[in-house]
């Protein structure tokens, strides 16, 4: 990458990082009811300057097996299994940063043409790739848990639940400078994120004569919130990462207020640009500061990308040697903000959407779409008319099986056989508009989605 400018079209690249651990864990059991362990760990990283490399972390853990207490006896026919767990424990992060951000680096790339302007001649290029950070260390992250786990009429029913709160008090931020900065400044230790939450799951399984089924559900509820940043700057219009006193991944934009229907609207209603430039059918916005105008300061915090909720539900049912299972997904309460392609109209020449038809009209005021424009000024801002509620239920998976009989098999030399025909994302359940996948994360819609497949095969073992 360095060498001479007259072999300018060859590259190169190489990167070395090193992970070193020490580790320990002691448990101790009492009479099979009583459990408890402790676990230690060193760990090292080269991602980070001398003397901020190394970091301790520790942890503990107890259980307390119910069930084999001499008082559950009597009902150990209904209650087979129950475990009360409790832990505390912390765990390092150092993935999401580079390599060598402890270096101030130089970056060769590229070429500056020097000397006589007709026929310059090509001179290595070199610019500082970015401040270094000399004093970031790992992320810590402290987790408080509760579990009980319990198995229930000869394990037909079993079901575990937890508690939980994630503490991340040094989490990686990116503190904001000028821009006459002039160079990318490093992530720090910055920003105190929790999270909280809880997690459940719960199965039966039977057997009735020759038919045998299951189900199977998981169930878990996670809020976070960023408690403090390093810099509690005025957030970004659009997606952030970070926002003092709201979740991670939160859209930040104006609150949509309907359109302006009348010239009475248009002449009362707060406005956002000069007098004259917004129109009939234009979306209006609410004035949240109370002056009378709309400004900077009268967005907010308007959805976020993280699921409040997710689950997912197994399904499975077998006749002799027929099977039929379902797998079910989903998350809710989770908001996507889509904009070019996937939101304005024929946006680079791109088919109209469903809610590009039920466009603003004087004669259609609950309109689903502003008026037609090309200005992108006064209705294409980052606001909560944008955005969409992505929450969805999902089939992953659908498959039905035939295992063949062993008599059938036997003469061939075959021990097992079994034909089965499987289909993947077959159904989609959500409100998101334009065929938009919801479990693709990319804003202009632009992410191939989950392709719908259908399978035919034949599993065989000799």
């Amino acid at each position: 990458g360095v060498g001479s400018s007259d072999e300018q079209y060859n590259g190169e690249t190489k990167s070395d990082r090193a992970l070193n651990s020490v580790f320990a864990r002691l448990g101790y059991s009492f009479d099979n009811k009583y459990l408890l362990e402790g676990t230690f760990r060193y760990d090292g990283s080269s991602r980070f300057a001398e003397g901020h490399r190394w970091s301790p972390f520790f942890g503990v853990s107890g259980a307390w097996t119910i069930s084999n207490e001499s008082f559950m006896q009597s009902i150990n026919h209904i209650v087979n299994f129950l475990k009360l767990r409790a832990s505390w424990g912390q765990m390092g992060n150092e993935a999401s940063i580079g390599l060598y951000d402890y270096i101030a680096q130089i970056n060769i790339n590229g070429q500056y043409p020097m000397g006589n302007s007709l026929s310059p001649s090509l001179t290595q290029q070199a610019t500082l790739s970015g401040m270094a950070s000399k004093t970031r260390s790992w992320e810590k992250i402290d987790t408080k848990n509760l579990g009980l786990d319990v198995s229930l009429l000869d394990s037909r029913l079993n079901a575990s639940l937890d508690l939980y709160i994630k503490n991340n008090p040094n989490m990686f931020f990116t503190q904001e400078f000028p821009q006459v900065l002039g160079v990318t400044a490093p992530s720090i230790n910055g920003a105190y994120v929790r999270s909280k939450g809880w997690e459940l799951s719960i199965g039966w399984r039977d057997q009735i004569g020759d038919w045998g089924y299951s189900a199977n559900m998981n169930l878990s509820n996670n809020t976070s919130k960023v408690l403090k940043l390093a810099d509690s700057t005025i957030p970004n219009s659009g997606y952030n990462s970070f926002v003092e006193g709201y979740p991670i991944g939160s859209y930040y934009g104006y609150v949509a207020d309907g359109f302006f229907n009348t010239e009475e609207d248009l002449l009362n209603c707060p406005k956002r640009l000069a007098a004259g430039q917004e129109k009939l059918g234009d979306i209006k916005y609410k004035d949240l500061d109370g002056d009378k105008k709309i400004t900077e300061k009268d967005r907010t915090v308007i959805g976020k990308n993280f699921p409040s909720w997710t689950g997912g539900l197994n399904l499975s049912v077998g006749y002799k040697n027929f099977d039929l299972s379902a797998l079910f997904q989903g998350a809710f309460d989770v908001d996507g903000y889509y904009t070019a392609e996937a939101a304005y109209a024929f946006y680079n020449g791109a088919t109209a959407l469903k809610r590009h038809l039920d466009r603003w009209t004087p004669d259609n005021h609950n309109a689903s779409y502003p008026r037609v424009t090309r200005s992108s000024q006064t209705n294409f801002v980052t606001s909560s008319f944008w955005l969409q509620d992505a929450s969805y239920v999902r089939l992953k998976n659908l498959t039905l099986g035939y295992t063949l009989p062993q008599a059938w098999l036997t003469k061939a030399g075959i021990a097992n056989a079994k034909v089965f025909l499987t289909g993947e994302n077959l159904f989609t359940f959500t409100g998101l508009d334009g065929g938009i996948d919801p479990e693709e994360s990319n804003e202009r819609g632009w992410s191939y989605s989950n392709v719908k497949k259908l399978s035919v095969g034949v599993k065989l073992s000799f």
